[in-house]
């Protein structure tokens, strides 16, 4: 006797190769998208440094002692027009607060900057 189509069996073979797939899948993908969120985020971070970098370059009378780091927020930069408009945390979806921090520390003849989030 033959019968045309799937038996319950193959059916429910197909859905849980199917279902296994899928979740396989959302995983990657939420990994895939957490990566380049993190990369975005360090990649803004990196310019803000750069632009307390230069805006320290063309104030050198701010600059920090041994003893004492500056510290200078992301209003200043965009003030002084280091920074155009806003810049979005890929992290929260929401703009950084122009009251974040950049900490500027002398250390021998460099400069260390970090982003106080």
């Amino acid at each position: 006797m033959r019968t045309n189509g799937f038996t319950l069996v193959e059916l429910m073979g197909v859905i849980a190769i199917l279902a296994i797939l899928s979740v396989v899948t959302v995983v990657g993908f939420d990994k895939m998208v957490l990566n380049s969120k993190q990369e975005l985020y360090d990649s803004q971070v990196t310019m803000i440094e750069l632009s307390a970098k230069e805006w320290l370059t063309e104030n050198p009378s701010f600059k920090p002692t041994d003893d004492e780091p500056l510290l200078i927020t992301l209003d200043t930069l965009v003030k002084s027009g280091y920074i155009k408009g806003n810049i979005k945390n890929p992290k929260t979806n929401k703009d950084f607060d122009l009251s974040t921090q950049i900490k500027i520390t002398k250390n021998g003849n460099t400069y260390n900057y970090e982003l106080i989030d």
